[in-house]
């Protein structure tokens, strides 16, 4: 599909690296670039279409610092002809397309990263400018492009993305594409690529078309800089709330309306009578808690049901058949991670894993256990060799079917008493609390 994107391009004679015009992206405050993505899921077996999707991506420049341009990015999706709420996530991007975000940030942007198709990372510095390869994303996962046609304002790279080691092959992905960049206007022109899911024997193609550039006033720029600071204290609350669903179980409800208040109140404080996005990133954040009020719920019942409790005990075998018992291994402060090999954010939790554990390392007595979840033996035994082999290891499909979770990964803190202390629902970058804890725990305080 990408060799199709501007077959004018392919017929341009490259020109000498020593004299063609920079290859960076030009982002001023107050830029509003918007950008149209379009995606079709097809059946690698009949070809036929199982999704099709219609994306509106706005790429809004805020202001200017030493890392980059603070910007947001705007996903808003149309799926089968069904409108989803817009999601938004802030991050810096350099002039290379270097992306820098807080780890509340980074949870964010994983869930927008379609929309950052149009935005792929250019240059890093001493890396040559017609092949490169990127810096690893919040995933792990890196571009590896080559130019191939350039001439007048345009030049054409193609691109593959490289998973971390034994990810794709775990969960049968691969992704190549295109993408032209306009180098008068430092931005992306258009973008495609395709994504072949050998696991689920689907095949998606994505168009990236660059729409428009619009300009706001400085004055306008420097209000939504100053709303975006506010906007990642937001991030910081709304996460807090979210952990306490599973630390204080008991006050569901009250911690549901809280979230809801607080882009409600986002919201009513932002001035009338101008274009927004954080007014719309409010309004869609209310609507996505909303429809989410079951998992929510969800998480509360696993957190009345594991915290400060006795963890529940178990026999288990290791990937390499020998049998654990959970009291021997719980001597002392341990840090339990259930995870699976079927999620890409789950895999990615176990890097998390590596660095808690080289800090948790003797004289610190506490130890980091891994419990994958997958019921198929040969996929968790095919995930731990290829993905988790380095770290301790238990088969622990079983568990899932006597105490369901409601997302993955789950990671909990038992003290040497054997009672749950800790708990954190979902993919962070970095865990930082669970580190905390276990130093508390483990009478060492914060290291």
């Amino acid at each position: 599909m990408h060799r199709a994107l501007s077959a004018g391009l392919l017929a341009l004679a490259l020109v000498p690296s020593g004299t063609r015009a920079g290859l960076r992206y030009a982002l001023a405050p107050g830029d509003c670039l918007t950008y149209e993505r379009t995606a079709q899921v097809l059946s690698t077996q009949s070809d036929a279409a199982v999704a099709n999707t219609l994306d509106r991506v706005r790429i809004w420049a805020l202001s200017v610092g030493p890392e980059g341009t603070l910007t947001l990015v705007e996903l808003a999706r149309t799926t089968d002809g069904r409108v989803e709420p817009p999601r938004f996530a802030l991050l810096t991007i350099d002039e290379r397309g270097a992306r820098s975000m807080t780890p509340a940030a980074a949870t964010r942007v994983v869930r927008i990263e379609d929309a950052l198709d149009a935005l792929p990372p250019l240059t890093p510095p001493a890396q040559a400018e017609d092949r490169w390869v990127s810096p690893p994303d919040p995933l792990g996962r890196r571009y590896r492009s080559t130019q191939v046609a350039r001439g007048g304002e345009l030049a054409r790279f193609e691109f593959t993305i490289d998973w971390p080691a034994g990810v794709d092959e775990l969960l049968g992905l691969s992704r190549s594409g295109a993408f032209e960049f306009d180098l008068a206007r430092g931005h992306v022109q258009s973008a495609d690529s395709v994504v072949e899911d050998r696991r689920r024997g689907t095949r998606t193609k994505s168009l990236v078309r660059f729409v428009d550039r619009q300009r706001f006033a400085g004055e306008w720029a420097a209000r939504r800089a100053a709303e975006a600071a506010r906007i990642e204290k937001l991030y910081l609350h709304e996460d807090r709330l979210i952990e306490q669903l599973a630390t204080r179980p008991g006050e569901w409800l009250r911690t549901r309306d809280q979230l809801e208040q607080l882009w409600q109140g986002l919201r009513a404080s932002l001035p009338a009578g101008e274009e927004n996005p954080f007014a719309a990133m409010a309004d869609g954040r209310v609507q996505v808690l909303r429809a989410s009020a079951s998992q929510i719920e969800a998480r509360a019942a696993l957190g009345r049901r594991w915290m400060n409790r006795p963890a529940f005990g178990w026999t288990l075998d290791t990937p390499g058949g020998q049998r654990v018992i959970s009291e021997e291994v719980r001597r002392g402060v341990v840090v339990e991670c259930f995870w699976s090999g079927e999620s890409e954010t789950s895999i990615r939790a176990l890097e998390a894993m590596r660095t808690l554990r080289d800090r948790l390392d003797p004289p610190y007595a506490a130890r980091i256990v891994c419990l994958i979840v997958d019921t198929d033996l040969p996929r968790a035994l095919q995930a731990c060799r290829s993905v988790g082999g380095d770290l301790p290891q238990v088969l622990a499909g079983a568990l899932l079917l006597i105490d369901p979770l409601p997302e993955l990964p789950v990671v909990r803190v038992i003290d040497k008493q054997g009672v749950v202390r800790g708990l954190w629902i979902g993919w962070q970058p970095e865990y930082g609390g669970v580190l905390e804890q276990a130093l508390e725990l483990s009478g060492f305080g914060r290291r």
